[in-house]
């Protein structure tokens, strides 16, 4: 019986025990989790925290899903080191299990600059984990002036948590936009624009050079004044219990490392964007899943592919719907298919008659087949590119694979 070990417990691990199960039913499954939840969808914490959701609705599986699994789980566990000549991992219990197959799913960590002066600051919070949205929950009253640190998707998330929590909001960043991984800049003002209106205060081509007690003085001059700090300055791969690593883990398209019998998925792995084929992270939950799934399959004694992952993107900020995928950028060769109305955007970016991307804010209903068509690399002629400007749906790809794409659409 095949001993499999999991580092890490949340959406690619679920994945990877899937994967796993589909093909062996008996084999021994341990779970490292270092924190003590079921795996959860870490992008609901701002609803626990807008107490729009209970704290047992974020769960991505429950409680009884890793019994029904036959998974052994240690809560409270962190991996420290693995050993993969002696086919080890070490705990930080002081204890070592042993294993045939290992996934390293370990995930992300909040990424915190050593600015001058940090350490005399009061009531600094990062914002990934369940227990930091319990923590700032508490912390945050309506008297209290807060400053988040970083304009991307984890700060403005925050940002709408505290939401009518907090006397002031506001996000520094010294990039020139808001969410500049994820959004055009037309987008991105739009978006700045909306939430101003709401009373978000934006302190964007500035950072930090020093803190004086719980003011930040930035390399401007400009002084701001706050009684909550969040740092949300993007995270960094938790790599390096994979013999010292510092970048995120590279693996080929059946999720395998350079090491035997290791494989990894999730947020600590890099892997070819579908999309414009540079290597990167994409730390979404659809890739997290499906590459924790393929690494499972492997693992197991399958012959799994995961070979179409792309950056991808779903939100709601103060109910402003987001969705983004893939290349959503102008570029040389790149043509432009604006759908927008008047008051929704939606923007399809095209190469070579493939849809390599796009930017949609409110109009998400065909989001799903816009999703399928660059997942698939479907060429489009010319009638077909028309037709989605008139009505986007499935019958693009002629009816005998309707039912294909809608079992298998994403």
């Amino acid at each position: 019986m095949k001993r499999y070990v999991i580092v890490g417990n949340g959406i690619a691990a679920t994945g990877c025990i899937e994967g796993i199960r589909s093909i062996d039913e008996k084999g021994e499954i341990t779970v490292i989790s270092k924190e003590p939840y079921p795996a959860y969808g870490r992008p609901l914490i701002s609803y626990f925290m807008e107490d729009k959701v209970k704290l047992e609705n974020i769960s991505y599986r429950n409680a009884e899903y890793y019994e029904e699994k036959n998974c052994k789980v240690l809560y409270g566990c962190e991996c420290t080191g693995i050993d993969t000549d002696a086919k080890t991992v070490k705990l930080n219990n002081g204890k070592a299990i042993n294993y045939d197959e290992l996934c390293i799913a370990s995930g992300s960590s909040p990424f915190i600059p050593a600015y001058p002066g940090i350490e005399g600051v009061r009531n600094v919070y990062t914002f990934t984990t369940i227990d930091d949205a319990k923590m700032l929950k508490e912390a945050v009253t309506n008297d209290k002036n807060v400053l988040i640190l970083g304009s991307g998707l984890i700060g403005l998330k925050c940002m709408e948590g505290l939401f009518n929590k907090a006397a002031s909001i506001t996000v520094s960043s010294r990039g020139n936009q808001v969410m500049s991984r994820i959004l055009d800049k037309v987008t991105a003002k739009d978006i700045q624009k909306y939430l101003e209106d709401k009373g978000i205060i934006f302190e964007l081509k500035d950072t930090v050079d020093h803190f004086d007690g719980n003011i930040a003085v930035m390399t401007s001059g400009h002084e701001i004044q706050f009684d909550i700090l969040v740092m949300s300055l993007g995270v960094k791969p938790n790599v390096s219990i994979l013999n010292g690593a510092e970048e995120a883990i590279k693996v080929d398209e059946s999720m395998r490392t350079e090491f035997k019998n290791v494989y990894a998925a999730g947020d600590c792995v890099q892997s070819e964007d579908i999309t414009d084929g540079k290597t990167k992270v994409m730390a979404i939950i659809p890739n997290a899943y499906m590459g924790g799934e393929c690494a499972g399959k492997n693992m197991a004694g399958g012959n799994a592919v995961f070979d179409n992952a792309m950056p991808m993107n779903s939100m709601s900020l103060l109910e402003k719907h987001i969705m983004t995928a893939g290349a959503n950028r102008e570029a040389d060769g790149v043509e432009v298919m604006d759908l927008s109305g008047k008051s929704s955007t939606k923007r399809l970016y095209i190469k070579d008659d493939v849809i390599i991307g796009y930017t949609i804010v409110d109009d998400v209903e065909s989001a799903g087949i816009y999703t399928k068509l660059i997942r698939d690399r479907a060429v489009l002629s010319r009638e077909q590119q028309e037709s989605l400007k008139k009505s986007p749906t499935i019958d693009i790809y002629g009816h005998d694979t309707v039912k294909t794409i809608l079992e298998s659409a994403v």
